[in-house]
């Protein structure tokens, strides 16, 4: 099992720009993307090495550049914290002042937090003594305090997918019953599928819901497994239809083959000679390409739609994954179903039949 804090650092590093976006749509103006971002792990290493050692932290400190014309740059210190920590506060104020000494520039800090507990949300730290006073605030980032719309108002930032997971995985926690944790993995995977984002972006992201969300039976991480490879298989990039398209042609064209090849072999056989068998396999793969393309195309269609029904997938996306119209594809599906090649079980959930 992946820690989480592994996780949280790897993803916020992989989709930065997206959780700029997503954390400070209103600042998005003021970047200059083209300078990229620097990553200062080993800087940020030094800083905090004597402040609570023991503790697992998945904290990233990036240097973004402005679009103001000079070398002029910012710091935002990111904090994911998942558990109740009681000096957490002070440990922000004290990262805040070091990087402050240490680099002089303005400092935006963030905590994410992860956890279960309602009466956790610190937001700032007060130190008073007669006439001194400080106050250090910093952006706070609430995940149980925040419902389903929050996040599905704006999917298409890849990064509001990443939210919406750390979400659904307290929900057991927060309703006190059990969580069906396939079928939330798998509507997790099914709003991510929805947005056609780049296969590398896809790829990642599936991986992170994965491990996130912790499937602790075998049976359960091998249906996962198996809706995760229609968009993990390495593919030219492609958005998710594409790619669908693109397997079910290769799916018939390789069934069809060997449907063409078993024929040739069987009147290559009749020839009964060497040369006969030759010429027969060719014939035969030539006569029997077209029948053979068509029962290994039907073969594909129905892979194609019992998985798009186990996901879920509307009337009009599967209609125009497999280049229908919306009116023929319940008879269509009805067809498949009376030659054999899918089950009433396989077609069960499906919405529009």
């Amino acid at each position: 099992m992946i820690k989480k804090d592994t996780l949280w650092k790897a993803i916020i590093e992989d989709f930065f720009k997206d959780f700029l976006m997503f954390f400070y749509p209103g600042k998005i103006d003021e970047i200059d993307f083209s300078k990229g971002f620097d990553f200062l792990d080993k800087e940020f290493d030094q800083i905090r090495m004597d402040v609570d050692a023991n503790k697992r932290y998945a904290d990233k400190l990036v240097k973004v550049y402005l679009k103001n014309g000079k070398e002029y740059w910012i710091l935002i210190h990111i904090e994911v914290q998942g558990y109740y920590d009681k000096f957490f506060a002070k440990r922000m104020f004290i990262y805040f002042y070091r990087i402050l000494d240490k680099y002089g520039v303005p400092i935006n800090a963030l905590a994410i937090f992860t956890d279960d507990n309602p009466e956790f949300h610190p937001k700032e730290y007060n130190l008073n003594l007669w006439n001194t006073h400080l106050n250090y605030s910093f952006d706070t980032y609430k995940v149980s305090e925040k419902k389903a719309e929050d996040f599905d108002r704006c999917l298409k930032n890849p990064f509001a997918i990443v939210m919406k997971t750390a979400w659904a995985a307290l929900q057991e926690k927060e309703k006190g019953v059990e969580v069906d944790f396939l079928n939330l993995s798998l509507g997790l995977a099914r709003d991510l599928m929805k947005q056609g984002f780049p296969r590398d972006k896809t790829e990642r992201l599936l991986n992170f819901i994965g491990h996130y969300v912790y499937l602790q039976k075998p049976e359960e991480k091998r249906i996962f497994e198996e809706e995760l490879e229609i968009l993990t298989k390495p593919r030219k990039n492609m958005g998710i239809l594409e790619a669908i398209r693109e397997e079910l042609r290769q799916q018939a064209v390789e069934e069809g083959h060997a449907a063409g090849l078993e024929k040739g072999w069987a009147e290559g056989k009749e020839l009964g000679h060497e040369q006969g068998i030759e010429q027969g396999i060719e014939q035969g793969i030539e006569q029997g390409i077209e029948q053979g393309l068509s029962v290994g195309k039907s073969k594909a269609y129905a892979k194609i739609i019992a998985k798009s029904i186990m996901l879920g997938l509307d009337k009009s996306t599967l209609a125009t994954l497999l280049d229908l119209k919306e009116d023929a594809l319940p008879d269509f599906i009805t067809r498949l179903v009376k030659s054999g090649y899918l089950t009433e079980q396989q077609i069960e959930k499906c919405t529009f039949l």
